[in-house]
């Protein structure tokens, strides 16, 4: 009977020693996000609201260069989205 407490007992106490040692960080992102209307295309008069995601790249510029190069995402999402914002007549 001893040993079967024993054994739950040390089952919980690494149990709680592997979640808090492999416990994910509490990791931030560059990446800056934000909902805006915009045309649903080039050369389309249709207004819908898009997603836009901004990463910046660890590519190396010029020494010369002020800028930081990035990668641009966009999709258009659900107009709940864009609720808060006066849409565009265009």
């Amino acid at each position: 009977m001893v040993r079967i407490i024993l054994g739950a007992i040390a089952v919980a106490v690494l149990t709680i020693i592997a979640t808090v040692a492999f416990s994910p960080a509490m990791a931030t992102s560059t990446d800056m996000e934000s909902y805006l209307w915009s045309p649903a295309g080039v050369g389309r008069d249709e207004i819908v609201c898009k997603r836009i995601v901004i990463h910046p790249e660890g590519r190396p510029l010029p020494q010369s260069s002020q800028q930081q190069p990035v990668q641009i995402h966009s999709a258009i999402v659900s107009e709940s989205y864009c609720a808060g914002m006066p849409k565009p007549a265009y």
